[in-house]
């Protein structure tokens, strides 16, 4: 007789085959419990399962979406590329697909998102690839937002390129020695305890304490100068001294050397001063100005300007005048000779006069005259020279005279006529000394 393990109690059940009249299930167990004994059993399906049955069989199926209570997700499809995110009994939620160098950081007590690194100016560059991301040091790194920055330190570290630092801490009296490498040697740098510079004395010096173990601010212990280079060689020895040449004064107070030029003498170079407006100086060369006259020379001898001046001045017969920069020189008695193609002229003492002009030209004598003034006429044009008189005149011609004043007048007859006239009577009376033609004397 068949039996079957019953797994309530323990124990071997009897069971009949092909009780029913169809020779069906007499019992069926679930998950839990007995099952239903009947020789026809119905199979129905339950939260999310469908059950189609046909001839011999039964074919279960899930139905539906599967809750995240039976191991599901609660969701009909999911983002392609997209991250789960648990949502308790809730459906699962599903992030958008990831972009080049996202990632998924956790927000307190909300959902993570998807967010990039952010990099920080002049600090941290962050370059974003497909699958990748690069963090970098900014090609210009500014840290004076800190407080503070540590270099790579270690037991004599390698610094071996130009621009590498790192601090050796082997020397630890000093909690490490600065290396720097300048692209040819490494280079380190003194340091001191910053107590040292707390109250620095003038003029100290870094100087090692073997008993201390350090540098340390101290007196100069020679007290001079090694070695002091000059335009030309070289001084050396503890004791320098600064000597002045020509010209050159140097005196010494305490720590100062005072170095400056002597004044300058016939005998001695040294600074000389001057009126700015008797020199030009260009380029270092000083030159006296145009304006200033060193020396003039005369056909006898020379004169030597006195306070930048000198004197031009008339003897006997010589008079001089000047204008501008212009002197002129006159000798008394010496004609001037000028040409007159107008038809009146105010004649000057000393004046020779050409006429030059188809109609007659009146010449009225000099109103002021000095004894021995003379004037001169020549007729070159074709007209005729007409000498009128001021008030008070005369024209002494000969044994003949002009009428006196204003009407009398010296008149020339042909082309060519000439005439001269010296003064006798200051102001007043003039005499012909020379003629050439005829004149009319009125």
């Amino acid at each position: 007789m068949p039996y079957r393990y019953n797994a309530i109690n323990g124990q071997l059940d009897i069971i009949q085959l092909g009780g029913g009249a169809g020779g069906g299930i007499n019992q069926l167990d679930g998950d839990s419990g007995v099952g239903a004994t009947n020789a026809t059993i119905t199979i129905a399906g339950g939260t999310n399962i469908s059950t189609v049955s046909a001839a011999g069989s039964v074919t279960v199926n899930f139905s539906g979406i599967l809750p995240v209570a039976s191991g599901g997700t609660g969701a009909s499809s999911l983002t392609d590329g997209g991250i789960i995110l648990g949502s308790g009994a809730g459906a699962v939620t599903v992030t958008a697909q990831p972009t080049n160098g996202q990632l998924l950081i956790g927000s307190t007590g909300v959902d993570p998102v998807l967010a990039t690194l952010t990099g920080t100016a002049n600090e941290i560059d962050v370059t974003n690839g497909a699958g990748s991301i690069t963090l970098t040091l900014s090609d210009t790194v500014d840290l004076g937002d800190h407080t503070s920055f540590e270099v790579p330190n270690g037991a004599a570290p390698t610094v071996n390129a130009a621009g590498e630092i790192a601090v050796d801490t082997t020397v630890t009296d000093l909690t490490g020695l600065f290396l720097y490498h300048d692209g040819t040697e490494v280079l380190g740098a003194v340091a001191m305890p910053i107590a040292q510079f707390t109250s620095p004395t003038d003029g100290y010096v870094p100087a090692y304490n073997a008993t201390n173990d350090e540098f340390e601010l101290v007196a100069n212990a020679s007290g001079g100068i090694d070695v002091l280079a000059g335009d030309s060689g070289t001084a050396t020895g503890s004791t320098v001294n600064i000597v002045g040449g020509e010209g050159i004064d140097v005196t010494a107070a305490t720590d100062t050397v005072t170095v400056a030029g002597e004044d300058a003498t016939d005998a001695n170079k040294g600074i000389a001063s001057f009126v700015a407006a008797d020199f030009s100086v260009s380029s270092g060369a000083v030159s006296l100005v145009d304006t200033v006259v060193k020396t003039v020379a005369t056909d006898s001898g020379s004169a030597t300007p006195s306070s930048h001046g000198f004197t031009i001045a008339g003897a006997g017969a010589v008079s001089t005048s000047g204008s501008g920069d212009t002197v002129t020189v006159m000798v008394a008695g010496i004609t001037e000779w000028v040409e007159e193609t107008t038809t009146s002229r105010a004649l000057s003492v000393n004046e020779g006069v050409i006429g030059n002009n188809a109609a007659t030209i009146t010449m009225t004598l000099p109103a002021v005259a000095s004894l021995g003034d003379k004037v001169r006429f020549v007729q070159k044009g074709a007209g005729a020279v007409a000498i009128a008189q001021n008030a008070g005149q005369t024209v002494h011609f000969g044994n003949s005279d002009s009428t006196a004043g204003a009407g009398g007048s010296v008149t020339s007859s042909n082309q060519w006529d000439s005439l001269e006239l010296v003064c006798t009577t200051a102001n007043t009376d003039w005499a012909v000394l020379s003629s050439q033609g005829s004149w009319v004397i009125v």
